[in-house]
């Protein structure tokens, strides 16, 4: 998929775009980490093997996310989830 169709698909629908993104480029989705804040972003929350929400998510984002961050978005969320990521690849 061009990167130019993504950006289009993603406006029309983000859970198609990355199911079509994890079969092309053959990622298991049990192994992917989504970051959403709104509910366009619902349909990827049942593709991934773990749905996070940053901490200023709508509501119902932050109801079915698997893990709620306690950063908001575009501020220090990422640096936490990686930190996350990071302590628990190390335990494994």
């Amino acid at each position: 998929m061009s990167r130019a169709k993504a950006r289009v698909n993603m406006l029309i629908d983000k859970g198609t775009t990355l199911t079509e993104l994890l079969r092309e480029r053959k990622v298991d989705s049990s192994s992917v980490v989504y970051v959403g804040n709104d509910v366009n972003d619902l349909p990827c929350f049942d593709k991934v093997g773990w749905a996070v929400a940053v901490a200023d998510a709508y509501p119902q984002v932050q109801r079915v996310a698997d893990y709620l961050l306690a950063g908001r978005g575009g501020e220090e969320a990422l640096r936490e989830l990686c930190d996350l990521i990071l302590v628990r690849s190390q335990t494994d």
